[in-house]
């Protein structure tokens, strides 16, 4: 069964810093080369501080999930 037979359309994610400047593209392959990385507008540090909390949860996550495997 196909994604768009079971009413759900497949994802296709947007460069979120280009979005924030107008220009719609796809994220895929885009992560050397987007024009917008080093940007500082407002909208860009928003991106950048979710992009370094989300890391961080990432991190404790894996650490906490090697405590609770290695206590048992």
């Amino acid at each position: 069964m196909s994604s768009v037979a079971a009413g759900k359309v497949a994802r296709s994610p947007r460069c979120a810093r280009c979005r924030n400047h107008g220009v719609v593209v796809p994220v895929k392959g885009h992560a050397g080369r987007c024009g917008f990385s080093r940007c500082r507008c407002w909208k860009c540090g928003l991106i950048t501080e979710r992009t370094r909390i989300m890391a961080t949860q990432r991190r404790l996550r894996r650490a906490f999930s090697q405590f609770i495997c290695c206590r048992n």
